[in-house]
């Protein structure tokens, strides 16, 4: 039986050249540590019910890498349940709206990368088909929120 359910949101973050920006979750992680991945986190429903799942995007992304960004698309959704506890994972694309990426809460290092120079087996589960998905749905340009 479930006895905890969380919704995690995580994005997708697209430059104008279809680069992805990534962060390294630090060793000190208790999950995927020293793994590329894209930022996120649970949402944490506050007791007025306005915290959002953009706000939540918005929030994280700040925290973790020290940008701006507008949530754009829905990409995809998926439950992963472990023992008593399941997880809601909500992914969006983003475009960056300001500020310079740098590795802050719970993240090593950031950078942009290409597709192509990813390898699977350095990115969180999921993360590089998170990638395709959000370069195969973004049909108008990139630097459009």
């Amino acid at each position: 039986m479930i006895n905890q359910f969380k919704v995690v949101v995580s994005c997708v973050i697209l430059n104008q050249t279809g680069q992805v920006l990534l962060g390294r979750r630090s060793l000190q992680e208790d999950v995927y540590p020293g793994l590329w991945g894209i930022p996120g986190g649970k949402v944490e429903v506050e007791a007025n019910g306005l915290n959002t799942i953009e706000e939540t995007l918005i929030r994280e992304v700040e925290e973790e890498m020290g940008v701006q960004i507008k949530p754009r698309d829905y990409l995809e959704s998926s439950v992963r349940v472990k023992g008593d506890e399941a997880k809601l994972y909500l992914i969006f694309s983003a475009v960056l709206v300001s500020g310079e990426p740098q590795p802050l809460e719970d993240t090593s290092e950031v950078g942009w990368f290409d597709l192509k120079d990813l390898s699977v087996e350095d990115l969180t589960p999921h993360t590089y088909q998170n990638i395709q998905l959000a370069l195969a749905q973004s049909p108008r340009p990139l630097d459009q929120p």
